[in-house]
């Protein structure tokens, strides 16, 4: 009876070994994780706990792309990696689909070089059955005593400094502190927000205008999006129009300000002015974009040449085939085409020669730097080579007379910026329009 007492027991601890692992990566799973995180020893309750939660970025995209087998290489190799770390005493879960965690006591940890080594897995390739993937991994980590907290907190807290840590550009890691929580309740705040403005009329728009150097005249108006809302009030475009882009409402949102400001631009839009608009990737890639610019051109009378799409030399970094038919059917209707933020992207001269530019915006960092003799010489390079390709140039962010005096040094003959005018209210354009020209017709 003994013996079979002792193999019943044997094969049970097996079979519960068996259910606490992953079958594809042979790490613990995410049942093993759950008791892990709620673990009612008293002397292991106390300790401080830390918790490493793991995604693979764009790992449905390549799953999409390559298979499932790939998707499996991939998985298999960042198990493998992590293994080799040897982190002591902290044991590795898959918890589902492309995410992992770490759990252990935090006690003698490095977070901050742990993190880092974890992150630093994806430095090198995958090799698959494919051949070689490069990717990326984020981290978020989190510590915390599960006498004093409870498990979900502690998750959440991870979970927020992975969420935090996929939105940073520079570091793909993060360890939660409260400024974490409290810019994560921001961000849900502000996607909340966006959701119920669509059926409102709290989108609105500026105008900020590009002037003549020589003679002060208006050459036009770049619309500039702008929300205030009921609950947070003004919303900064640099924090709305991200996460409006993530959640796939920005399109929504460019087309209303876009159909407003035109109609009403038909009102005072004189015949040598242009009107610039800024156009995210998602709605330049709309199925249906052509059309609709074609549409509002005829409800509006306005002529294509009046019109000017903006478009960032980061926004064509990917897809670069499609956007470089989409920018030809946009040329083909007559509409201008103008390159925004030039020098802040990447291989900015091919951009030039490869895509139907009819205008280059000199970004404001380089006005900025006025003063540094090696940011002038790349400047002069750049207007003699737009020059030769026959491109208008714009100078962004012009705040002073010293700028307006590098500029005129630079025979850059467009400037915006605050030195000329703010962006000007909606319902004040007209009346800008209109003092202007009689200030310059009286001297």
């Amino acid at each position: 009876m003994t013996r079979l007492a002792f193999k019943l027991r044997t094969r049970r601890d097996e079979l519960e070994q068996v259910a606490a692992r992953d079958p594809l990566t042979g790490c613990l799973n995410r049942r093993a994780f759950d008791d892990r995180m709620h673990i009612s020893d008293a002397s292991i309750a106390e300790t401080e706990l830390l918790l490493c939660l793991i995604d693979l970025d764009r790992f449905k995209q390549i799953n999409d792309l390559h298979g499932h087998g790939v998707g499996d290489d991939i998985l298999t190799g960042v198990v493998s990696r992590i293994e080799d770390l040897k982190l002591a005493g902290i044991d590795l879960y898959r918890l589902g689909g492309d995410e992992f965690a770490l759990v252990g006591a935090a006690a003698g940890v490095d977070l901050e070089q742990l993190a880092t080594s974890v992150a630093n897995i994806a430095e090198d390739v995958f090799p698959t059955r494919a051949g070689d993937i490069d990717m990326t991994i984020s981290v978020g980590l989190a510590t915390g005593c599960l006498k004093q907290e409870s498990s979900d907190r502690i998750y959440r807290s991870a979970d927020i400094a992975l969420f935090a840590a996929k939105e940073n550009d520079t570091r793909r890691w993060k360890i939660y502190d409260r400024d974490l929580s409290d810019e994560h309740e921001r961000h849900e705040a502000v996607v909340r927000r966006l959701y119920a403005s669509l059926d409102s009329e709290d989108f609105d728009y500026v105008a900020q205008p590009q002037i003549d150097i020589v003679t002060e005249k208006i050459r036009g108006f770049e619309v500039l999006l702008r929300w205030t809302d009921r609950e947070l009030g003004f919303v900064s475009p640099a924090e709305f129009v991200p996460i409006a882009e993530r959640i796939r409402v920005i399109e929504e949102i460019d087309r209303r300000v876009f159909k407003v400001a035109l109609r009403e631009a038909s009102h005072w839009l004189e015949d040598d002015m242009k009107l610039a608009f800024n156009i995210s990737p998602r709605s330049l890639a709309a199925p249906d974009y052509i059309d609709f610019l074609r549409e509002q051109l005829a409800l509006t009378g306005l002529k294509p040449e009046q019109i000017e799409l903006e478009i960032t030399e980061t926004s064509l970094v990917e897809n670069w085939e499609f956007i470089q038919r989409r920018l030809a059917e946009v040329k083909a209707l007559g509409i201008r085409l103008a390159l925004d933020d030039f020098g802040t992207g990447y291989s900015s001269l091919n951009y030039l020669s490869r895509l139907p530019i009819d205008k280059l915006k000199i970004d404001r960092a380089f006005i900025s730097r006025a003063s540094d003799p090696v940011n002038r010489q790349v400047l002069f390079a750049v207007i003699k080579l737009a020059r030769k390709l026959n491109l208008d140039l714009v100078a962004e962010g012009v705040e002073s007379a010293a700028h307006l005096l590098f500029v005129s040094e630079l025979r850059c003959p467009t400037v915006q910026g605050f030195y000329f005018s703010k962006p000007i209210p909606r319902t004040q354009i007209k009346t800008y329009i209109k003092e202007t020209s009689e200030r310059l017709a009286y001297g």
